[in-house]
């Protein structure tokens, strides 16, 4: 491969890398709000929608990108700078992130760990007055 080819290949790599990392930058974000919203007792359903959509652009972006860093990877060119310093600043997203989604899932485990007894001990509450109704 030419220089110039070589050139433009990392460009498009760079470019791309930096979409995924505004991305994932934008998914932390989301997530830090969820956790807030949790935290505050408020529903996140609207933002888990943001989530899959975020989700599905980012599946997107890899998918459309992954021919041109498969070529710059195996170009034998050593990673520039820049994209080195994007793919651990992306990384280092990734790593934040996942913490933060395990948080969210712990949260709402516990959540609804509090909740399935309470509606429990409701419905029993509801089937004996019923019941007691129905022998007078």
């Amino acid at each position: 491969m030419s220089d110039d080819s070589n050139s433009e290949l990392e460009k498009r790599v760079l470019l791309s890398l930096q979409e995924m990392a505004k991305q994932y930058k934008a998914l932390n974000t989301l997530a830090d709000d969820m956790l807030a919203k949790q935290a505050r007792q408020q529903s996140i359903a609207d933002d888990m929608k943001g989530l899959k959509e975020s989700r599905q652009k980012l599946e997107y972006l890899e998918t459309q990108s992954r021919p041109d860093q498969q070529a710059y990877r195996s170009s034998g060119k050593h990673a520039s700078s820049q994209v080195k310093q994007v793919s651990g600043d992306t990384a280092a997203s990734i790593q934040a992130l996942i913490v933060k989604i395990a948080e969210l899932e712990k949260n709402t485990r516990e959540s609804y760990d509090r909740l399935v007894p309470e509606v429990n001990q409701v419905v029993r509450g509801h089937q004996m007055q019923r019941a007691y109704i129905q022998s007078r």
